[in-house]
């Protein structure tokens, strides 16, 4: 089991592990937001957890779950789905116990001082979108 810190303002969450390629992902997309060193001296807004179901689950239909302060809010992923499971778990804490903040489901491309937000519903192209922009701007950019 592995556990790691991430402190993304205002919240710092603290994961808990058995899923290698979810403490890889979360290195790799956070950056220095990521840390290995347990920092017991600080308020920890959430426990969170991304793990393999033991039992019989680690055979027949295997899954990932995720849980939050040690409850289980939704339903075990398939087991291919791991990676969703800490992003898609982080998202909905901050959606259901943050209520004191404007949660808007966008994609965001952004350059300097300035950003555009696309609010839209999931499946709606946003961060095909996006890249789409990203692409042809750094295009624009190296040619």
């Amino acid at each position: 089991m592995q556990t790691f810190q991430l402190n993304l303002p205002p919240f710092l969450f603290q994961v808990e592990t058995n899923i290698q390629l979810v403490a890889q992902n979360a290195k790799n997309i956070y950056g220095d937001a990521y840390s290995d060193e347990i920092q017991e001296s600080v308020y920890v807004d959430c426990y969170l957890s991304a793990t393999y179901s033991g039992g019989i689950r680690r055979f027949y239909k295997p899954q990932a779950r995720f849980l939050c302060d040690e409850r289980e809010p939704f339903k075990p992923l398939k087991r291919i789905r791991h990676s969703q499971c800490l992003n898609g778990g982080m998202n909905w804490t901050v959606a259901a116990h943050e209520l004191q903040y404007a949660i808007v489901h966008s994609a965001v491309l952004a350059k300097d001082d300035k950003a555009i937000l696309f609010p839209a519903p999931p499946g709606s192209g946003k961060s095909t979108l996006t890249a789409h922009l990203a692409q042809k701007r750094m295009a624009f950019i190296i040619g």
